[in-house]
Parts: C-alpha cells; structure tokens; sequence
C-alpha cells in the first residue's frame, strides 16, 4: 500500500498549460475550475459555458486533446468528449456553448479516471457560482451513485466502492439563468493553510492549501514535542488550491498514536501552522 499519500506533484507540472494561473487572457465566460486527486497527483480540471464553445476541442479557450491514459497505477482524471464530440477526444477543460446569457439549462459532462491503488477515493475541491449546481452520478441512471447537489465552494468525494468497479461518471451542471458577471474563481491572492476536515479524525483527515503563484512547498506534521512526524507534501505547485490526505501513518509507515499534532505549511518566507487531532 502507498505510505505517503501526497508526494511531489511533477506528473501535475507536465500538465500547466491548463493550471490554475495559466489559463489564457479570456478564459470561457463562466469558468469553473475544479481540482481532483486520489490522495497522490492533483489534476486541475474545469467546466463552464461559453457563446463560442463546441462539444469538441476548443483552443481558444485552452482546451487540448490529451495523450492516451499513463499506465495503471498512476493517478489520472479528464473529461471524456468522445460522446458528445463524435471522435475520441479528452480534455482537463470541458466548455459548452451558451447561446445566449442569462443561460438556463443542464450541462452533461463525462468524467474519466483512473485511481493510483484500488478503491481509493477521488475527492474533488469545486467553487460553483451562483446560478448553478452541480452532481455527480454514474452512468446508469443513478444506481451505483449520486451525490450531490453542490453550490459554492466544498469537496465531493466519489467513494472508493465506486472507483473500484468503475472509470467514469457523469458531472452534471445544472444553470439557471447564469449570468457572466457573478462568477467566483478559487485562484487564490495569498497563501492560505485551511483548518483539516474532518477534525478531530479516525482514519483519514484531509489538509487544504491555496497558493497564490508558482512556487515550493512543503507540509510537514509534528508531534507537540515538536518531533517530525510526516512529510505530507514537498514539491513546486502552479497558482491553485491543493489538497492532501493523512491516514495517521508516520514516514516509516507507522500508526501514530491518538492525540494532538500540528501542522505546518512553508512557502518562501510564508509560514503557518494548525492544530488537528487523531483519535483513536
């Protein structure tokens, strides 16, 4: 089993074209950026609407077709146009055409993943505007999962039941009358160490950061003896927010011992530091 569930993210860099902070000048009308990790890479995915998008590739609005899937074992999500563009296309951005704004209407998106290790869970961090909603659900009208509905900003997780039988699933957007003017972005203007959720936590918590530029980055936790306990993440990361699971494991692989830990994020000069507790 993977022991450090959050390492370096150098499979993510290979992909900044369509990071967070590198997007083009005029991104789609509403943008909806999205981030999706199964506890090791973090893949920066988004969904909107557009008066010029198509159900295919659209470059103008930064979308690219992707090379076929990296091997099993190595973390993997895009949107799947195949069956909405007629040809086998996939994408990290997935824009639809608005015929006009106010735009009222659903939006049918397909999900394509590929989980590092068996069952584990895909979680994915959303900031969904006003005027709109999402879910996800399978492909087979609902029956194996539907979570949802989504508004503002949180995290869905799709459990790891569902990623152990299956590959893909249908994000649906759901607008009404969504206009251009009030979407929200979650590019970040500074550094932000988020509080872990949940917290207090048996077996898994997950620590959320935003970074507000290209940069590295390291997480480490802490005994309150102030021992090193885990190295949660240490790599360069684009503009965007991140996310990182601990299962209460230590670097050797060992389960720590129920109590209080801290925490600590460092970015350049910034520092920040929180408090969570495992229990038992």
């Amino acid at each position: 089993m993977m022991r450090k569930l959050f390492t370096i993210l150098s499979a993510v860099l290979l992909y900044t074209t369509i990071a967070f902070g590198q997007f083009s000048d005029d991104p789609a009308a509403v943008d909806i950026p999205l981030s999706a990790t199964d506890g090791t890479n973090v893949i920066l995915l988004a969904v909107g609407l557009d008066l010029t998008a198509t159900n295919g590739i659209d470059p103008a609005l930064d979308e690219t077709d992707l090379p076929p899937f990296p091997p099993s074992g190595v973390f993997e999500c895009r949107f799947d146009l195949t069956p909405y563009a007629g040809e086998p296309l996939s994408s990290y951005l997935d824009y639809r055409n608005a015929s006009a704004f106010p735009f009222t209407g659903v939006v049918e998106h397909t999900l394509w993943f590929q989980v590092s290790v068996p069952a584990l869970p895909i979680d994915i961090t959303y900031d969904i505007p006003t005027g709109a909603e999402m879910m996800i659900t399978d492909q087979s009208g609902g029956s194996f999962l539907t979570i949802g509905p989504f508004t503002g900003v949180g995290l869905a997780t799709i459990p790891g039941s569902y990623t152990a039988v299956f590959g893909k699933a249908f994000v649906i957007m759901d607008y009404d009358a969504i206009v251009t003017d009030v979407i929200t972005s979650i590019v970040p203007e500074e550094f932000t160490l988020f509080q872990n959720y949940p917290n207090p936590f048996n077996p898994v918590t997950t620590v959320q950061f935003q970074v507000p530029q290209t940069g590295n980055v390291t997480i480490k936790i802490y005994d309150m003896l102030g021992q090193e306990v885990r190295t949660l993440f240490a790599g360069e990361v684009v503009r965007g927010t991140y996310t990182a699971n601990w299962d209460g494991l230590n670097d050797a692989g060992i389960k720590m011992s129920s109590g209080s830990y801290i925490y600590r994020m460092i970015a350049g000069e910034f520092v920040q530091s929180k408090k969570m507790i495992l229990l038992k």
